[in-house]
């Protein structure tokens, strides 16, 4: 390692009050410059995260959007990964107005499978996908169908899916956090459910009505 640079202002220029802003628990988050470049820096302060997501970026390391891994030092569970240059659509939809407090609230208002649908949700969703709308050009939702769909093809669930672990990029979209994921044999039926529970959340979070032909598909 060559300097550390220091914490990462997470939410960029978002409104983001001290009431708002929730510290990661289990992780400390640090953008640091190695000989290979920026690279983000995870210190993780429990066992199973810090394994997980290193066992899942390791899966997916050929798959394009998502972090690689630059160093693992499993002595103190830190992990390097590759600095993603963009911006989080979490703070994206908080500066047009659809708060931290707001986002947190939407996914913890998921019913789960099959218990909601477009026209019943609440109206918190029907407000984060107008804000969703005007932060996202049309290429989004086809973007975020090909990663989610290239992730699941790799074995892997990603068990974490937020505004906040969306990056937007020059080239479209990446995702980062992957401390919940869990990596399956394809095809069993463990990862058949999960990989749908995915793609539901997929859909409840980022909008079936916006994907138009390019909706998440469901198991029939």
């Amino acid at each position: 390692m060559l300097s550390d640079i220091g914490a990462i202002p997470l939410f960029g220029d978002a409104p983001i009050g001290n009431l708002e802003f929730q510290p990661r628990a289990r992780q400390a988050v640090e953008l640091v410059a190695t000989t290979q470049g920026i690279a983000i820096k995870k210190s993780y302060s429990d066992t199973k995260s810090f394994f997980q997501e290193v066992a899942a970026l390791s899966r997916l390391s050929d798959v394009k959007g998502v972090p690689k891994i630059v160093r693992v030092d499993r002595r103190h569970k830190v992990l390097y990964q590759t600095f993603l240059v963009g911006r989080d659509l979490g703070s994206l939809m908080a500066k047009a107005g659809f708060s931290v407090s707001a986002q947190h609230r939407l996914i913890s208002d998921y019913p789960g499978m099959g218990a909601w649908n477009a026209t019943s949700g609440p109206q918190n969703r029907t407000i984060a996908l107008n804000t969703l709308q005007r932060v996202t050009d049309r290429t989004f939702a086809r973007h975020m169908e090909v990663i989610i769909e290239s992730i699941h093809q790799s074995g892997v669930v990603i068990g974490d899916v937020k505004f906040g672990n969306v990056i937007i990029t020059s080239d479209g979209v990446c995702l980062c956090d992957f401390d919940h994921a869990r990596i399956f044999t394809r095809n069993t039926m463990s990862f058949i459910m999960d990989r749908e529970r995915d793609r539901d959340l997929c859909n409840y979070i980022f909008g079936r009505e916006l994907l138009v032909t390019h909706t998440f598909r469901q198991v029939a």
